[in-house]
C-alpha cells in the first residue's frame, strides 16, 4: 500500500473513533457498568490504479465503567455520658437546650436521615449528628405518658432498604415522668375480657387471628409479653388494650398470657381451667 492508500486508511478509521467516542459520550449517563454496542460501518478509498475498495460490516465496541466504591460501615459504636445530668436521669424538663450523647463512632448525617435514636426503645427527637456526639431532646408526649422511670440503653438505627437496623447499643440511662403518680398508685396489670379479631369473646380463634387483652395498669409504653411461654410482639399497648397474633395452634390447652410492665409489674391471665377470664384455644384456620 502506498503513502496515498496509507493516507485514506488512517483518515476512514480516524472517523470510526470519532464515531466510537461520540456514542460513549451519549450512552455514558445511562449506561450499566459493561455495556456494548455495534457500530455500522461502511465507506470506499480508492488506490493509486484506480481501483476503489468498498468497505462494510461492524465494529463491536464494548465499555467498562470502574466499580462504584463500597458503601462505608459503620465502626463500632461508643456509648459515653450525656452532658448536664445528675445520676444519668432524664426528663423532659431538663431540655431547656439540647442534650448532648458524647461518645465515638456515631454516623454522621442530618436530622433528616434514615437514622434514629432511641432510649430504653422510646426514640428521642434528634436535632444533629456528628462522629463524637448526637444532639437530642426527649419528647414531651414521651413524659407525659410515663407512669414510672424507665431505664434503658441508648440505641442507634439506621434504615435500609425500609428496615430498621441496630448499628449498636450501650449505655444505662433513666427516664423520668413528667407528673410521677403518688406511690402505690398504679396496681398490677389486670386483664378483664379476652376479644377475637370481630371484638367478642371466643372459645377458640384462629391461629394468626389478632387477640385483644383488655383491662387496666398495662401502662401506656409497650412493656414484654409472653403468650405460653413464647414471647411475642404486640401489634399494639396502651394502658387498657394489648393486641397480638399467635400463631402456634394447640387444640388441647388454651392459651395464657404473662404481661410484664415496663416497671417490671407482672401478671399471668389464663394458665388455669379455673382462671378468669377463659383464654381461648388457638387452632389452625378451619378447625
Amino acid at each position: 500500500m502506498n503513502r496515498r492508500q496509507a493516507a485514506g486508511w488512517i483518515s476512514f478509521y480516524s472517523a470510526v473513533v470519532a464515531l466510537i467516542l461520540l456514542v460513549a459520550l451519549v450512552r455514558g449517563a445511562t449506561a450499566p457498568a459493561v455495556s456494548s454496542v455495534d457500530i455500522p460501518v461502511s465507506g470506499s478509498i480508492k488506490d493509486d490504479a484506480g481501483a476503489t475498495w468498498a468497505i462494510s460490516g461492524a465494529v463491536h465496541v464494548t465499555k467498562t465503567e470502574p466499580e462504584p466504591p463500597p458503601v462505608p460501615i459503620p465502626g463500632t459504636i461508643v456509648f459515653g455520658a450525656v452532658t448536664d445530668l445528675q445520676n444519668n436521669a432524664l426528663t423532659q424538663s431538663t431540655n431547656t437546650k439540647p442534650l448532648l450523647l458524647t461518645g465515638s463512632g456515631f454516623p454522621t448525617s442530618g436530622p433528616t436521615s434514615n437514622l434514629r435514636l432511641a432510649l430504653a426503645g422510646q426514640s428521642m427527637s434528634v436535632t444533629d449528628w456528628s462522629p463524637n456526639r448526637v444532639s437530642f431532646s426527649i419528647p414531651k408526649s414521651l413524659t407525659d405518658k410515663l407512669s414510672v422511670p424507665v431505664t434503658g440503653a441508648f440505641e442507634v438505627f439506621s434504615q435500609v432498604s425500609g428496615n430498621w437496623k441496630s448499628l449498636g447499643k450501650g449505655g444505662q440511662f433513666t427516664i423520668l415522668p413528667s407528673n410521677p403518680p403518688a406511690p402505690g398508685a398504679a396496681g398490677p396489670p389486670a386483664v378483664r375480657k379476652v376479644l377475637g379479631p370481630d371484638g367478642k369473646p371466643h372459645d377458640t380463634i384462629a391461629a394468626g387471628d389478632p387477640i385483644t387483652l383488655e383491662g387496666e395498669n398495662f401502662g401506656q409504653l409497650k412493656g414484654t409479653l409472653f403468650v405460653s411461654g413464647l414471647e411475642v410482639e404486640p401489634l399494639s399497648w396502651t394502658d387498657t388494650k394489648i393486641t397480638f397474633r399467635f400463631s402456634s395452634s394447640n387444640r388441647a390447652h388454651r392459651i395464657w398470657a404473662m404481661i410484664v410492665r415496663l416497671d417490671g409489674a407482672t401478671s399471668i391471665a389464663g394458665g388455669g381451667s379455673d382462671s378468669l377470664p377463659q383464654m381461648p384455644f388457638v387452632v389452625q384456620a378451619g378447625e
